[in-house]
């Protein structure tokens, strides 16, 4: 599949917007950071749900059989699994170290690295790294459009969707009781309705038009971004399903953001090659910048407390904060993709030819 600067550059974008939802209140930058926050980036995962729903499609496209399905399986396997394993361990090792005990967080050690469920009798937890819990439907999505690959001779994506629709319906009827079946997933079918159909809408959209509906599209972004996913509720089996608009109301995540999320996903897919090949660049390092940010934020805390306390000195609100927090992960994010992502990308590749090879597989007819 050929590279979509529009959609790379998306993914930094993305990853950012999660970074500065997450900045510590010591941290604080105008808008979106802070406790008096005025936009959540949060909604930076729905971007990613939508753009991993349309990748797919991209990738796979009319592709079946055990030799395809072999392959997607070890490539997506390779591609995922070890950064967040890495920095999973090495989180859990930081803040166990941090707690003075390490046995707290060890039943959720093993559950992050399987991409299940981490809650107890308690209700819902998030996994090691708390971003990890996208990265359990992720997977999710994976599994399903495998097993489609295996089952199905033709119109795979189709199939999928229509699946992943019917498990989001149930979990919107159920108040997203069920870990996995849950509304949320409606988004990667999103993304996949967007490969489907997008460049038939773009041929028809005029120039003129379409200047003024990237505007709209950029108002409703902003627009849904007023919006804070919480308070946390333990009626779900993921908490952040619904979203609170103040007076306005709480709306459904797959909806307010998920929409919003669609529209700009679709904006940034048509960019495409209009975005420059360097700017594009930066989505190469947005899983990095996504998983790294709590362990150097974890990182970062402890070396700043532990100087102010030398300096006997008070830990003060300041940009300063954000600035540092900011350029450390984006310099983790670098090191990681050359050091870990890319070797294991291409190993990945590699590895998925070699199976195929060795177990005798025949590509189908319809790759």
């Amino acid at each position: 599949m050929k590279q979509n600067n529009g959609l790379q550059l998306l993914r930094f974008i993305a990853a950012g917007l999660v970074l500065l939802v997450h900045l510590p209140t010591y941290a604080v930058f105008p808008f979106f950071a802070g406790e008096q926050r005025l936009f959540s980036g949060a909604i930076g995962v729905d971007v990613f749900f939508c753009i991993s729903g349309l990748v797919m499609y991209l990738s796979v496209g009319r592709k079946t059989g055990p030799a395809f399905a072999l392959q997607f399986a070890i490539r997506r396997l390779f591609r995922v699994v070890p950064l967040y394993f890495l920095l999973t361990v090495l989180l859990y090792v930081v803040l166990s170290v941090r707690a003075g005990n390490f046995s707290d967080l060890s039943a959720c050690l093993g559950k992050s690295l399987a991409f299940a469920y981490c809650g107890t009798g308690n209700g819902y937890g998030d996994p090691i790294i708390p971003m990890g819990w996208s990265l359990n439907y992720e997977m999710f999505f994976y599994a399903c459009l495998l097993l489609g690959l295996l089952t199905l001779k033709e119109n795979v994506l189709r199939h999928v969707a229509l699946l992943l629709v019917a498990i989001a319906v149930f979990g919107w009827l159920t108040n997203d009781h069920f870990y996995y079946v849950n509304s949320i997933v409606i988004e990667f079918v999103f993304g996949i309705l967007l490969g489907m159909y997008g460049e038939q809408i773009r041929r028809r959209i005029p120039k003129p038009a379409a200047i003024l509906l990237v505007g709209l599209v950029a108002l409703l972004f902003f627009g849904a971004m007023v919006g804070i996913d919480g308070p946390e509720s333990d009626a779900a089996a993921v908490s952040r399903m619904t979203i609170h608009f103040g007076a306005a109301g709480a709306w459904p995540r797959w909806i307010v953001w998920g929409l919003p999320s669609l529209f700009l996903c679709a904006a940034f897919y048509w960019l495409g090659e209009r975005v420059p090949a360097r700017l594009a660049r930066l989505g190469d390092f947005s899983y990095s910048v996504y998983l790294s940010q709590v362990l150097v934020m974890a990182v970062y805390a402890g070396a700043v407390k532990f100087v102010y306390k030398k300096l006997n000195l008070a830990l003060e609100p300041s940009i300063v904060h954000t600035l540092g927090i900011v350029a450390l992960t984006c310099g983790a994010a670098y090191a990681l993709y050359y050091l870990i992502e890319l070797p294991w990308m291409n190993l990945g590749k590699r590895a998925g030819t070699k199976a195929v090879e060795k177990a005798g597989l025949a590509p189908s007819r319809s790759s």
